[in-house]
């Protein structure tokens, strides 16, 4: 039998065709009509290239929707940070969050947490502004979103930075045991153990839950 030809196909004609695939070569063989994709077969191509290896072709279908007709929403936005957050990719995201329409805290939690997966200091600056970008737009920051730019500016060395968040993480909600683990690993990796132990003091006085929790690491 003769071998299916191997085709190099875009990601806009991969679901026109109705080939929906992570990978860059599809064999074809007698290819059915299908309706003209819309934004849900956008979606959920987008979600299946959310991987390391695939992440771009994720973040370069809202620009094949958009040649398509369609009009990308927040759903679409998310899907194309959840792809470059796969990759590591924080430079993208930001690019992508700047040219949203009307970013959600998904949005944002998912261009934080590229940057906290890309590493460096430069990316940890970069998620502690997306935070404050969030509260600057009214949009209330997660306990884990608080959490995962700690790691970002421990990760690059910025104790005092992650320290500021952390005060400001028990402003807006009630720490966690990973929370309080973050801030104490900062200040231990940075020889700043007194800064840990005043961290625990103040922690201990906030009240009851607070003196619970802090003794968990005394």
């Amino acid at each position: 039998a003769a071998r299916p030809r191997a085709l190099h196909l875009s990601a806009a004609s991969r679901l026109r065709l109705g080939c929906v695939s992570a990978g860059s070569r599809l064999y074809l063989g007698p290819i059915p009509a299908v309706p003209r994709p819309g934004l849900v077969h956008y979606h959920a191509v987008m979600r299946a290239c959310a991987t390391p290896a695939h992440w771009p072709i994720a973040a370069s279908m809202l620009q094949d929707a958009r040649d398509e007709g369609l009009s990308p929403n927040t759903v679409s936005t998310n899907c194309a940070l959840a792809a470059c957050e796969a990759g590591g990719a924080w430079r993208d995201a930001l690019a992508l969050l700047d040219e949203a329409a009307a970013p959600d805290a998904i949005s944002f939690h998912t261009a934080i947490a590229a940057c906290r997966r890309a590493g460096g200091r430069p990316a940890a600056r970069a998620a502690l502004r997306l935070l404050r970008r969030m509260r600057a737009a009214h949009v209330r920051p997660s306990l884990i979103g608080y959490t995962t730019v700690m790691n970002a500016l421990s990760a690059a060395g910025y104790v005092r930075p992650a320290l500021l968040v952390f005060r400001a993480l028990c402003a807006d909600h009630d720490p966690d045991e990973r929370a309080v683990h973050t801030a104490l690993r900062a200040c231990d990796g940075a020889g700043r153990r007194a800064d840990g132990l005043a961290l625990l003091a103040e922690l201990a006085e906030s009240g009851a839950a607070g003196e619970k929790l802090a003794r968990r690491f005394r």
